[in-house]
C-alpha cells in the first residue's frame, strides 16, 4: 500500500518544496514592497475572505474522497455533483462577504481589496474538492504542477506590480489571476480521470447537506479559530500589528500543507480500514503518526531558535519584530501537524459530530482568548492564543480517539526520532553559525542520527 502513497507523497513534497521557495521569495519581495501597514490591508483582507470561503466548504472535500473511494462508486456523478454544489456555496457566501465589508467603516483599499480576493477564493475553492480524485488514483503531480504554475505566475506578477507601482490592489489581482490559472491546469488535468460538468441534482444536494453538515461544521469552526486573529487584529489594532502578526504567520503557513497533503494520501485507506478492519486502521494510523512526528519536530525546534533569523532574511529588516511572532507559533507547529491526522480519523470512523463537538470548543476558547490577549499584548497574545487552542484541540481529539476504538500510540517507536531532536536543539542552542550553514548541518545531524540507529531502516512503508 504505501509504496504508491509513499511516491505520491515524494512527488507532491518535491513539488512543494519548489511551492514554498516561490512562496518565501513572493513573501520577500511582498514585504519589502508593501511594507508593515499596507501588508498588513493585504494580510486582513485575504483572512476576511478565507473564512467566508471556509463557510461554503460544507465538508464536501472530506464526503467526497470517502463516496469515491467506496466499491462500485459512481464517481462522474458523485464529482460532478458535489463540484457544482460547492461553486453554488462559493458564490453565496463570497458575496455576502463583500457586501458585509462594505458595510464597514475600512478604508476603500481594504474593501476593495476584500472583493477581488473573493474572485481568488472562488477558484481556489472550486479546486479544492477536486484534489481528492487526484488523490484517490495517485495522480497528485497534476495538483502539484498547478500549485507550481499558479505561483510562479503571482511571482512574475509582483514584479509587474513594483514596475507599475500599482499598490495592495493590484498585488491581490494577480493573486486571483493565479488562483485561475490553478483551477484551469487541475480541469484539464482531470481527463481521463472523470467527467466533470455541473450537475444540478437537487435530491442529491439534499442528501449530501444532510450528510455533511457535522464535517462542514468541523471545517468552519477550524478555520474560523484559523484565521480568526488576524481578522480580529483588524478591527482591534492597526494594520502594522496585523503585517507583524500575518508575516510571521505565513512563514508558518509555508509549512503546514504536508500534513494535510500527506494525510489527504492516508484518509482512503483510514475510511476502508475504519469499516473493514480497525487492526489495519490502527496499523495506518500509527504509520501517519510516526511520519509527521518526524517532519513536525525538526522544523517546531529549528525555527524556535532562528525565528529572528528567518524573518529578517524572508521579510526584511523591518519584519524583525515578526521573529517573536513566529519563535511563539513554533511551538504550535507539532499540535498543528497532529491535528490533521486526528481530525480525519474521527471523520474516517464516521464520528463528525462529536469532532464538531471538539472544534467548536476550539473555536469559542479561541476567539475569547483572543478577545483577552490581543487588547493587552497584540499580535504576541494573538499568536500564544493560537498556540494554546492548537494544544487543547489536539488533545481532547487524542483521547476522544482512544476512548471510542482504544487506540494506543507506540511511543517507543519514536525514540530515535527524539534522540535526533535532543541533538538537534543542542547543536542550535551552542551555536550560532549563519542561517545557511544552520540549516545545512541540522538536516546532517538530524538525518545522520536516524541512518545510524536505523531508524530509516525501521519505517515500514508496505505493513499494510
Amino acid at each position: 500500500m504505501f509504496n504508491n502513497t509513499l511516491g505520491n507523497t515524494i512527488i507532491a513534497f518535491s513539488f512543494r518544496v519548489i511551492g514554498t521557495i516561490i512562496s518565501i521569495v513572493y513573501l520577500a519581495v511582498l514585504t519589502r514592497y508593501l511594507g508593515l501597514e499596507n501588508f498588513g490591508y493585504y494580510s486582513g483582507a485575504l483572512a476576511y475572505v478565507y473564512i467566508f470561503s471556509f463557510l461554503a466548504d460544507l465538508g464536501l472535500y472530506n464526503l467526497m474522497v470517502r463516496e469515491i473511494s467506496r466499491p462500485n462508486a459512481d464517481e462522474n456523478n458523485i464529482v460532478s455533483s458535489i463540484f457544482t454544489l460547492r461553486i453554488i456555496a462559493l458564490l453565496i457566501s463570497l458575496t455576502i462577504g463583500s457586501l458585509i465589508i462594505w458595510l464597514t467603516d475600512f478604508n476603500i483599499v481594504m474593501k476593495i481589496a476584500v472583493s477581488i480576493s473573493s474572485l481568488h477564493f472562488l477558484f481556489l475553492g472550486a479546486t479544492q474538492p477536486l484534489i481528492g480524485i487526484f488523490q484517490k488514483h495517485l495522480r497528485i503531480f497534476w495538483y502539484s504542477i498547478s500549485e507550481i504554475f499558479s505561483r510562479a505566475f503571482q511571482l512574475g506578477f509582483i514584479f509587474l506590480v513594483i514596475y507599475w507601482e500599482g499598490g495592495v490592489i493590484a498585488v491581490v489581482s494577480g493573486f486571483a489571476l493565479g488562483a485561475l490559472i490553478a483551477f484551469i491546469i487541475m480541469i484539464i488535468g482531470l481527463r481521463g480521470l472523470v467527467k466533470i460538468k455541473l450537475r444540478f441534482d437537487f435530491s442529491y444536494f439534499k442528501w449530501v447537506l444532510r450528510e455533511t453538515w457535522p464535517m462542514a461544521a468541523i471545517v468552519i469552526f477550524a478555520s474560523i479559530y484559523f484565521k480568526i486573529d488576524e481578522v480580529m487584529l483588524s478591527f482591534l489594532k492597526t494594520p502594522t500589528d496585523v503585517g507583524i502578526y500575518s508575516a510571521g504567520y505565513k512563514v508558518l503557513q509555508s509549512l503546514i500543507f504536508f500534513p494535510a497533503m500527506f494525510v489527504g494520501f492516508l484518509m482512503p485507506k483510514l475510511s476502508f480500514y475504519s469499516k473493514k478492519d480497525l487492526n489495519k486502521f490502527k496499523i495506518v494510523f500509527q504509520y501517519g503518526f510516526k511520519i509527521l512526528v518526524l517532519m513536525a519536530l525538526p522544523i517546531g525546534i529549528g525555527l524556535y531558535f532562528r525565528a529572528s533569523e528567518i524573518m529578517t532574511l524572508v521579510a526584511g529588516p523591518e519584519f524583525l519584530i515578526s521573529g517573536k511572532v513566529l519563535q511563539i507559533l513554533s511551538l504550535a507547529i507539532f499540535m498543528i501537524f497532529l491535528s490533521q491526522l486526528f481530525a480525519q480519523s474521527a471523520i474516517a470512523l464516521g464520528k463528525q459530530k462529536q469532532l464538531a463537538v471538539i472544534y467548536f470548543s476550539g473555536m469559542v476558547f479561541n476567539v475569547v482568548l483572543n478577545f483577552i490577549l490581543i487588547p493587552h499584548f497584540s499580535y504576541i497574545g494573538a499568536s500564544v492564543a493560537t498556540f494554546i487552542t492548537e494544544s487543547v484541540v489536539v488533545v481532547f481529539a487524542i483521547l476522544y480517539l482512544i476512548r471510542i476504538i482504544n487506540i494506543k500510540i507506540n511511543f517507543k517507536e519514536l525514540q530515535y526520532i527524539i534522540l535526533s531532536c535532543i541533538a538537534l536543539i543542542l547543536f542550535l542552542y551552542l551555536t550560532n553559525f549563519n542561517l545557511a550553514l544552520t540549516i545545512g548541518i541540522s538536516i546532517i545531524i538530524y538525518i545522520g542520527i536516524l541512518l545510524l540507529t536505523g531508524e530509516i531502516k525501521r519505517l515500514k512503508f508496505t505493513e499494510v
